[in-house]
């Protein structure tokens, strides 16, 4: 089955993962699957993610039906066997590395992923908003300060501001040595470059993937998918605009910006996979190469 594709997206939650896997999942022979690991989940939660965006009911689902935790290890399997067979290309939005991690044996799929990464002080904004309460922002003091105990006084102590950029720090590094450690063929791509230049990302990932670029892609809200879809961004889709998240920029202190920017762990990360800061999020450095990874640009 080397002539199908299994692309995985690797990224923090709110990079920008939907976005991503909608444009490449446009593609006619190209299928935006969403973030099916939660099928996997033994223990539904409280509130169980809706897997399908036409569907919304799995059981009624014709793509995601009949799939859970006893047959999750052979979901790119099933999946293949239900669409059309001009699909040759699946792409999986759940993010996880340990998802990865569990899949990534299915020899016979070609295999590529994507690290996508979103500015840091995108990131900053995003938690600052969502976790507002002091038992959520104690929880995460305590996680980053065991897994970081170098750092961990100012983890436990310091500015919540600087412990989200650890946090996405942690999390970047993590998908990095993954996809270092067992060889992968792997892309990064970040937030600012995808917004700002869609048609140019799309068209050089698709060359990599190995199906031709279709400027139809980027018209995504064209287009019906059974996959997983963020519901905050439905406003986009309906005035069939491309978008750009730039609120970091007003809604954070220039005191965090400059902290952000200038954190020497996070410039060297930063470097070591040929990214750069710039006035509206990381992009790619012309001028430099990813040092000591298995990654292509």
């Amino acid at each position: 089955m080397l002539n199908k594709t299994i692309v995985t997206i690797l990224s923090i939650s709110y990079s920008g993962s939907h976005y991503l896997s909608l444009l490449l999942g446009s593609h006619s022979q190209s299928m935006h699957l969403g973030e099916v690991y939660h099928l996997g989940k033994a223990r539904p939660p409280k509130h169980p993610k809706v897997v399908c965006s036409i569907c919304k009911d799995q059981a009624q689902c014709p793509i995601f039906h009949g799939i859970g935790p006893q047959n999750i290890s052979t979901i790119y399997d099933i999946i293949y066997s239900r669409v059309d067979p001009s699909i040759t290309c699946l792409i999986d939005t759940s993010k996880s590395v340990r998802w990865a991690e569990q899949l990534k044996e299915s020899k016979q799929y070609k295999r590529h992923y994507i690290h996508l990464i979103r500015d840091p002080r995108a990131l900053i904004r995003r938690w600052a908003i969502t976790y507002t309460t002091v038992k959520q922002r104690i929880h995460t003091r305590w996680k980053l300060a065991r897994r970081l105990p170098l750092h961990a006084p100012s983890m436990l102590f310091g500015h919540i501001h600087d412990v989200y950029l650890y946090n996405w720090l942690q999390w970047n590094q993590a998908i990095t040595h993954f996809i270092q450690r067992n060889n992968l063929d792997a892309r990064v791509v970040t937030y600012r470059d995808l917004a700002r230049n869609a048609s140019g990302e799309v068209n050089a990932l698709m060359d990599w993937i190995g199906l031709k670029y279709e400027p139809t892609q980027l018209e995504y809200w064209n287009f019906k998918h059974h996959g997983s879809q963020k519901s905050e961004y439905e406003w986009v889709k309906k005035s069939k605009s491309q978008f750009i998240d730039l609120r970091w920029q007003t809604d954070l202190p220039e005191s965090t910006i400059l902290r952000t920017v200038h954190n020497r762990e996070v410039l060297d990360y930063v470097d070591q996979i040929g990214l750069t800061f710039t006035e509206d999020g990381l992009t790619r450095s012309l001028s430099r190469t990813p040092r000591n990874l298995h990654m292509t640009q």
